[in-house]
């Protein structure tokens, strides 16, 4: 009895765990940021991911979900044309209560392309409200 009380906690402990890596958009900005990012370029042609697509879109808020109806729509939201061929990262992020904006640098050959990700909390999850390229 003594050596299963510890065994069950710690199959307890990795359930939790493996809970909280499922759904990362819960625990902050950021990680639906890259959530939303990492999918959006797994979802680009050729490829076409449809797992991909519907994980990018399940990144979004109720109200900006209202305006994709396509994947070209997906990709006018994004405000995106080409996937950066140099990748991208976190540069700032900044919340407060139930809103927060996360700038993300797109690396391209090109040139580099700020992104501001404004996010809302919805059902204690952070969901993508909106993104403007170049703080436009």
């Amino acid at each position: 009895m003594k050596k299963i009380i510890p065994i069950v906690l710690i199959v307890l402990m990795i359930i939790f765990a493996a809970v909280k890596l499922i759904d990362p958009g819960a625990k902050n900005p950021e990680s639906t940021v890259r959530a939303f990012t990492e999918n959006l370029f797994k979802s680009a042609p050729p490829e076409f991911n449809r797992t991909a697509i519907k994980n990018t879109v399940d990144q979004l808020s109720v109200s900006a979900k209202k305006n994709i109806t396509s994947l070209g729509a997906l990709a006018n939201f994004a405000g995106v044309q080409d996937i950066p061929d140099l990748g991208y990262r976190i540069v700032a992020i900044y919340k407060k209560d139930n809103r927060a904006a996360v700038k993300a640098r797109w690396d391209y050959s090109a040139g580099p392309v700020i992104k501001l990700f404004y996010l809302v909390r919805e059902n204690g999850k952070w969901k993508i409200e909106s993104i403007k390229n170049n703080g436009n």
